[in-house]
């Protein structure tokens, strides 16, 4: 990544589009110095801020605020008389450590008990069975899962494997995680959990810019309609984010006078953007996020059906 970005600055590029935020906590005075904004279908971290401008626009807050929403979404329906318990398994990544050192700030102004985490390998994880168990040892009421691809696979059949949800533990994947490219393996094992959305699925048709996504999967990737995975969704939105940067650039100062400020600048002025597939996109300085707003899902016969309407995530704190 840090050579793919020297050649990208090289070439005069105007902005940088990644589905990930590693390198954005590596060299953020990179992107700074080189003046090229970044538009990432990925999450804020603590450790990519720059000053005074904001070079990277990323998809949600971060993985502490989602995990912040779950707290209080299950708060706001629980009712017993006790608080409700609550645990995380994540993979190694800064995006975790920023979430499990937050949490227990948060988690008593939420009115929760965060009974503590489990971290497991970001590649090469085969067997997760000691951290199910000594989490579930615990007795969370909710377990949230911080992973991703072929380590959240291991973590579902893992978890299938020793009944947990049996066990009256309710648990619900990460932002985006679980969609029709992991349910197609893990199948079954996934039934009855829960996922945090911030972009739609392709079952969600009647979304006015969802026929151009599928319609360019089909072209391109010759991927049917029912089969296009969330995660090509959510690029398409991040296209679009980045392009719509570049236009009102050029609507304000012209093609000749384009450049990587010139289309940060435009990036963080974005109001009320319309993708056709999330709720309008305002961004500034201070807010340099395009998905601020999430939606739950539930696991039923091998899809995830929306069943809450859109959320504002809880416990962000804003750029200073």
């Amino acid at each position: 990544m840090i050579i793919a970005h020297k050649r990208f600055a090289a070439a005069g590029i105007v902005v940088e589009l990644s589905p990930t935020n590693t390198l954005y906590t590596a060299l953020p005075l990179a992107y700074q110095k080189d003046e090229i904004p970044a538009v990432s279908y990925s999450s804020w971290i603590t450790g990519m801020e720059t000053k005074p401008l904001t070079w990277f626009f990323v998809s949600t807050p971060g993985w502490a605020p989602e995990l912040a929403t779950l707290m209080k979404l299950v708060k706001d329906n629980w009712t017993e008389k006790r608080p409700p318990r609550i645990g995380v398994i994540a993979y190694d990544h800064p995006a975790t450590r920023d979430m499990i050192e937050r949490a227990p700030q948060f988690a008593p102004e939420l009115g929760v008990e965060f009974i503590g985490y489990e971290v497991v390998p970001v590649f090469g994880l085969i067997d997760s069975t000691t951290e199910w168990l000594r989490l579930a040892g615990k007795k969370p009421d909710w377990i949230y899962l911080g992973s991703y691809g072929g380590n959240l696979v291991v973590l579902i059949k893992d978890s299938a494997r020793l009944e947990i949800k049996k066990k009256g533990i309710g648990i619900c994947g990460s932002i985006n995680s679980i969609d029709e490219a992991i349910l197609d393996i893990v199948k079954d094992d996934a039934e009855g959990y829960f996922v945090l959305r911030a972009t739609p699925l392709c079952t969600e048709t009647k979304l006015s810019g969802m026929k151009a996504v599928l319609e360019a999967a089909k072209e391109y990737r010759n991927w049917e309609p029912n089969k296009v995975p969330g995660m090509y969704i959510g690029g398409w939105i991040n296209a679009q984010v980045a392009i719509e940067g570049i236009r009102l650039a050029i609507e304000k100062v012209g093609f000749e006078n384009l450049t990587g400020r010139t289309v940060r600048d435009a990036l963080a002025s974005m109001n009320n953007f319309d993708t056709g597939l999330i709720p309008p996109i305002t961004m500034g300085n201070n807010w340099p996020f395009w998905a601020s707003h999430w939606r739950v899902y539930l696991i039923q016969r091998r899809r995830a059906v929306p069943i809450s309407d859109w959320l504002e995530p809880a416990y962000v704190l804003p750029l200073e």
